[in-house]
Formats: structure tokens, C-alpha cells, sequence
């Protein structure tokens, strides 16, 4: 019995070690698969894995297979054919016939026709070449082309939407991590000025209406602080959604260096020209004007005949061909030009041009509606920018002199010349400024990525 005791001792000890090794093996192995990845990081992660993205691919792949299934449409038709017939068995019959005889003397004859031949086998290869089709075929084709090339267009539009979208992600994550770092920053300067109140206040040179209010002050910035870690953290799985991560994933991001120098915004007229040159809703505009003129083609070529080349390739027991049948395999072939139209479908033909042609109409109105909205969102984009510079401009000054504020509020409070709450409204106005400094920063780094989506990229 003690024995029995010992043993499952040891072998719970043994597997308690063995799920201990286990799971600090993976969590090394997770450690080492967390990498900070930066902004060009999360736009390849996220348009591999965008489901969106992978969704056009297949539609893309199912488009030209339609392409390839419309190049067929220029080959010949080849059709094999096999059959075997048994008959029920017949008479032969016989028939009374009068020939001329000699000196003009008719005679009267019977013809006993052969015994009918009861199997009949036969293998035909039939082909059917068209020579004109009224231009269907070969506009089929630049159809199914312009097709394959709008779908294409739609995967990179799709990318584009999908890459501003992480890129407004990461900048939203970017400004509640930096935001945060203010926020902390902004404590520890805060609990310094809160420790010097209290000390003031034990040597009675300051009322306990200023403990109060460096406390109120310290009490905010916490709170702060906590709804600073839960933007930080909602933006953090919101960014690793979009890349598809799980939303609990341990993904580290790379903080941008906001205060790196920007470029310098060209005249609008270039982004504008840009946009027009590269935007795939444009291009799929055109891309849908040309597609209507091929339909109409497509429809006229109703008006036309069709002609094509057939022939026939019979090796059948007994030919059909070959008289008198005989009990045999006989190989006869058969070529011919084949003339087709249908009469009675030209009035239909012609009222569906008609319909073709105002949908032609239509895609060109389609055309001029994106080229305006395509203005406007450049210029709105254009203007963003120009705004945010001159926030950066505005909130970097203001930070300046809210420090300088601060600084000489501080020295008069030490000398006594001014009050410590007025210490505590300085601080507050310079948190302030820090954040409204930082949020500019961000939002002309959002804005960027607006004009560049606006353009095309």
C-alpha cells in the first residue's frame, strides 16, 4: 500500500513537471514570435490575410477562366459520334418492272430485292469551323478581356481601401500610445508638485484649500491615465483585427517618430492630376465604357448571317452512301459551307442596340459623377493637410510658451511670489498643450494617408 502511495507520488510529480516544461516552451516559443512591427509591416500583413482582398483574387481566377473559356469559342466544333441499330426482320420483297426489248418489244421481269441487312454500325466525326459570325466571337473575347482587367482593378481598389483603413488604425494606436506617455509624464510632475504642497503645507505656508486642489489635479490625471490605457488597449485590438490577428494576440507595434520632418505638400492641380491617372474607380469607369461599346457590337452582330465551314467523317456498316448496301465497314467523308440567319429576330435586335447604347450613356455619366467626387475628395484630403500643418504649427508654439509659463510660475512659487494653486493651472494648461500638440501630429500623419489614398496611392 505504501508502496502504491509512493509510485502515484512520483509519476504526479513526474507529470506536473512535464506540463511545467511543456508550457515554458511555448511561452519562449511565443516570446520569440512577438516582433514590433512597423507601419509598412502591418499594410503587407494585413493585405495578405484581408479577406476581402483574397475574395477578388477568386473572383479575378473566375473571370479569366471566362476569358479563356471565350478564346475556345474561335475553335472548331468536334463532335463523335458512335451508334448501333438492330431491325426487325423483314421480307425482302420483289417488284414487277417492263423493260424494251429487242425491236422495241416490251418484257415484263420481276426484281427480287436483296435480304435486308438487320445490324447497323456506324462511328461519324463531325466538325463545325465558324468563318463570320457577324464579329460575336472576337468582341466576346475583347469583352471577357476588358472584363478580367476590371476585376483586377477591383482587387486594387479593394487594397487600397484596406491599406487606409490599417493605416488609420496604426495612427489611432500611435496616438493613444504617445498620448499615454504625455499622460505618465505629466504624473510624474504632477505627484513631484503634489509632494512640494504638502511639505508647504506642514510648514503652514500654504492653506489646505492648495493640498486639496494638487490632489483634485493628481486625482484627474490618473483618471486620465486609466481612460488612457483603454483607448490604448481598444486601439491595439482594433489594429490587430484588422490584420487579422486574434484580438488577444501579444503583438508589439512600433512606435513612429513623430517628430521626424514631413515633405512638403505640392500644388493641389498635382495630386488632382495624379488621382485622375491613378485612381481604379476610374479606371474602372472607362473600363465600363468600353465594355458597353463592345456589347453593342456584340449585339449588332445579330444583324449579320453566320456562316461555317462543316464536314462529316462516316465509316459505318452498312454506309447509308453506298449502294448496293453490303454487309461491310465503308469509310465516306462530306465537307460543306453552312449559311445561317435569323429573319425574324431583327426587330428584337434592333430595340436591344438601342438599350445598349443608352446604357453606354449612362456609364459615361457614371464617369463624369466619379471625376467630380474624386475632386472633391482630393481638395477636402489637400485641405486636411494644410490644416494639420498649421495645427503643428499653432500646438508647438503654444507648448513653448505654456513651458516657459510653467517654469516662471514654478520659480515664483519657490520665492514666494506666487500662489501654489497657480503652480497647478500652469501644469494643467502645458498637459493640455502637450496632447493637443501630439493629437496634431497624428492627425497630419492621417491626413497624409487620406491625400495619398485620395490619389491613388
Amino acid at each position: 500500500m505504501n508502496r502504491k502511495s509512493w509510485i502515484n507520488k512520483d509519476f504526479t510529480a513526474t507529470a506536473f513537471s512535464l506540463i511545467f516544461f511543456l508550457l515554458f516552451q511555448t511561452f519562449l516559443v511565443r516570446a520569440d514570435e512577438i516582433t514590433e512591427l512597423s507601419l509598412e509591416d502591418c499594410i503587407e500583413i494585413g493585405l495578405k490575410q484581408n479577406l476581402e482582398i483574397k475574395t477578388e483574387q477568386i473572383k479575378t481566377n473566375m473571370v479569366k477562366a471566362r476569358l479563356g473559356e471565350a478564346n475556345s469559342r474561335q475553335l472548331p466544333s468536334v463532335v463523335i459520334s458512335g451508334a448501333y441499330s438492330r431491325f426487325s426482320e423483314i421480307n425482302p420483297g420483289i417488284m414487277d418492272v417492263t423493260i424494251p426489248g429487242p425491236g422495241g418489244t416490251p418484257i415484263n421481269t420481276t426484281v427480287e430485292f436483296p435480304e435486308p441487312l438487320l445490324n447497323n454500325t456506324g462511328f461519324r466525326v463531325s466538325l463545325k469551323q465558324p468563318l463570320f459570325t457577324g464579329f460575336r466571337i472576337r468582341k466576346s473575347i475583347d469583352l471577357a478581356t476588358l472584363q478580367y482587367e476590371s476585376s483586377i482593378n477591383n482587387t486594387i481598389k479593394s487594397e487600397n481601401d484596406i491599406r487606409f483603413s490599417i493605416e488609420k488604425a496604426y495612427w489611432n494606436y500611435v496616438l493613444a500610445k504617445a498620448s499615454l506617455n504625455v499622460i505618465n509624464e505629466t504624473i510624474l510632475t504632477i505627484q513631484a508638485h503634489n509632494k512640494d504642497v504638502k511639505n508647504y503645507f506642514d510648514k503652514e505656508l500654504v492653506t489646505y484649500n492648495e493640498v486639496l486642489k494638487a490632489d483634485t489635479q493628481l486625482a484627474q490625471a490618473q483618471l486620465m491615465q486609466t481612460e488612457g490605457q483603454n483607448f490604448l488597449e481598444i486601439a491595439r485590438i482594433q489594429l490587430n483585427i484588422i490584420l487579422g490577428f486574434s484580438w488577444n494576440e501579444l503583438v508589439q507595434y512600433l512606435e513612429a517618430d513623430l517628430e521626424k520632418p514631413h515633405p512638403q505638400l505640392e500644388e493641389q492641380s498635382i495630386y488632382i492630376n495624379r488621382a485622375f491617372k491613378k485612381r481604379p474607380e476610374l479606371k474602372g469607369a472607362e473600363l465600363g465604357i468600353r465594355a458597353d461599346n463592345n456589347a453593342v457590337k456584340i449585339t449588332q452582330s445579330g444583324l449579320y448571317p453566320n456562316l461555317f465551314l462543316t464536314g462529316n467523317l462516316t465509316f459505318a456498316n452498312p454506309n447509308q452512301r453506298v449502294f448496293p448496301q453490303t454487309d461491310e465497314f465503308t469509310l465516306t467523308w462530306d465537307v460543306g459551307i453552312l449559311l445561317t440567319m435569323d429573319l425574324g429576330s431583327i426587330p428584337k435586335v434592333i430595340n436591344q442596340i438601342k438599350q445598349a447604347k443608352a446604357k453606354i450613356e449612362l456609364s459615361e455619366n457614371i464617369r463624369s459623377q466619379t471625376e467630380q467626387g474624386i475632386i472633391i475628395e482630393v481638395v477636402k484630403a489637400y485641405q486636411e493637410c494644410e490644416k494639420a500643418e498649421k495645427e503643428i504649427s499653432a500646438t508647438k508654439l503654444l507648448v513653448s510658451q505654456c513651458e516657459e509659463n510653467e517654469k516662471v510660475v514654478k520659480e515664483h512659487v519657490e520665492k514666494g511670489l506666487a500662489l501654489s494653486s497657480e503652480q497647478t493651472d500652469a501644469e494643467s494648461i502645458l498637459f493640455k498643450a502637450k496632447l493637443d500638440y501630439t493629437q496634431a501630429l497624428v492627425h497630419y500623419m492621417t491626413a497624409m494617408a487620406l491625400l495619398s489614398k485620395a490619389t491613388g496611392y
